[in-house]
């Protein structure tokens, strides 16, 4: 076991039944918004309550993460793990490269997205586990289904406008294209709100993703399975 690990572990203490395995802190912001906005819409949503968020602070680091989740203090009271983590360029290639992580540590390994596996990760312990690959149209990030929530907002004509005319630009190498589009037209709309900031999570917090939009439905069936009976 690497210091790295030895780190997380003193840092992470097991608190809930349920955990919710996210990519980055700001990740962590975005749904302890999401759990609020969700447990005021209906009483059913309750069950988040049992839900911890954990960040592995990047995607490269979960398989260190689970591979030390046996060893997490009082990892005992651990039931049921989620995973969360964003499709890039493909949500097919991301949800089989998490499959062959899930193998290697001896974790159970979900056949379809969403839908729980259940096994032991130790000798005497069992959990449920389950994975979600978020994005739209089978690729991207939390921001792109952020951005899709608010496709209808006044000022997304405006964003699109934006980099519409900075496109000439890139192809004439006079500018350098982002080097992650999603995230700049994100902080762009962003910066159309009263309170500008360059986080999701702290954007979430501010209401400025519609939750109520479709785009944010197949976290919420996730979520449903998560903390069903």
């Amino acid at each position: 076991m690497g210091g790295d690990s030895l780190n997380i572990i003193e840092r992470i203490e097991i608190t809930h039944p349920y955990l919710l395995i996210v990519e980055g802190k700001d990740e962590v912001e975005f749904f302890k918004a999401f759990f609020q906005f969700l447990k005021k819409s209906s009483y059913e949503w309750d069950g988040l309550d049992n839900i911890q968020i954990i960040s592995t602070d990047s995607k490269d680091k979960l398989p260190k993460f689970l591979d030390i989740v046996p060893d997490l203090v009082n990892s005992d009271q651990i039931k049921r793990i989620a995973i969360i983590q964003d499709a890039d360029n493909d949500q097919n290639r991301s949800f089989r490269q998490i499959q062959k992580t899930l193998i290697k540590i001896g974790f159970p390994v979900p056949d379809r997205q969403i839908e729980p596996k259940t096994g032991k990760i130790n000798v005497s312990q069992e959990i449920s586990l389950q994975v979600l690959i978020i994005g739209i149209d089978g690729k991207g990030m939390l921001e792109d289904v952020c951005l899709d929530s608010v496709s209808n907002d006044c000022a997304m004509p405006c964003v699109n406008s934006f980099f519409d005319c900075l496109t000439k630009f890139y192809s004439t190498s006079e500018l350098i294209p982002p080097k992650n589009l999603s995230k700049a037209k994100t902080r762009v709309f962003l910066a159309s709100r009263k309170e500008c900031t360059v986080y999701i999570g702290l954007a979430a917090k501010e209401g400025y993703w519609d939750f109520t939009k479709p785009s944010f439905d197949r976290m919420k069936e996730l979520l449903q399975v998560l903390i069903m009976n």
